[in-house]
């Protein structure tokens, strides 16, 4: 597991920034402009996954990564508008900035791990690096007065414990997971998922009710997700119509031609003899 502990350590420290910068972002910037810049990671996920790991950039993806974004939009947009909350322009650069990190550490992931990695124990490694690395920086900060450090009354370390397990490395392990399974933008789009899966939990469990603004955008999400995995299909169906709308005729699949066996050599010489 030596080369798990290698990729952790330069995974860790990214993955630490993209999560810190994303949760300070939440602190300045609206909702709306959270949202949307975070999400831009499919976007820069595409294009680092190009110039690292040599994946094609067709018309169809970048089609796919547009309707993501485009839906995010649309949602965000329908939320209640929240106060001002200071400085806007650094939380804007903050979520950008998250994002940028969430694609380096998702192209890393897929150039530096194998398909048969261990994920439950490489993210262990990462925790433990985190540890190492973040406790004496915890410390630093409480030191100097910019973050002081306290004791969670035992609700709330039940509630961190819940949100670690769940919403943190379950969810973590099998998107890793699916980076290696698929590929990087892939499981990056697949994570705006939440906005459609959410909004039908909602209709069923609670009977909420959504504007047709957020219903289009979280169609738009779901139509990129679609797009993203069936690019492939989508570019050979269209060029096949296209050679049509022009008359142009596809080429006949080409033969190899193979070598007979011995077997086939005598049969055809016993025919040729009769």
């Amino acid at each position: 597991y030596k080369s798990y502990l290698r990729v952790a350590v330069v995974f860790a420290p990214i993955w630490f920034l993209a999560n810190f910068a994303f949760n300070l972002s939440l602190t300045s910037a609206s909702v709306a402009s959270n949202s949307i810049l975070s999400n831009t990671s499919s976007l820069w996920t595409m294009i680092l996954s190009s110039i690292v790991l040599n994946e094609q950039i067709g018309f169809i993806k970048i089609v796919a990564v547009l309707f993501t974004i485009a839906g995010v939009a649309l949602v965000a947009f329908t939320e209640p508008s929240s106060p001002d909350k200071g400085d806007s322009k650094s939380g804007d650069a903050l979520a950008l900035f998250s994002a940028c990190c969430h694609a380096c550490y998702t192209v890393l992931l897929r150039l530096r791990l194998p398909d048969s990695v261990h994920m439950p124990i490489f993210f262990g490694y990462v925790g433990l690096v985190t540890l190492i690395v973040g406790l004496p920086l915890l410390l630093l900060l409480d030191f100097a007065g910019i973050e002081t450090l306290a004791v969670p009354s035992g609700k709330t370390l039940t509630l961190l414990i819940i949100n670690a397990v769940i919403g943190t490395n379950i969810s973590d392990v099998l998107w890793a997971k699916a980076v290696l399974l698929t590929s990087p933008v892939i499981a990056t789009i697949g994570l705006s998922l939440t906005i459609p899966f959410g909004m039908i939990s909602d209709i069923l469990l609670s009977s909420k009710q959504f504007s047709i603004l957020y219903t289009v955008g979280a169609l738009f999400v779901l139509t990129g997700f679609i797009l993203i995995n069936s690019a492939e299909w989508v570019a050979v169906q269209m060029l096949t119509l296209v050679n049509k709308a022009l008359g142009i005729r596809q080429p006949p699949p080409e033969v190899v031609p193979t070598e007979a066996s011995e077997e086939e050599l005598q049969c055809l010489t016993d025919r040729s003899d009769a």
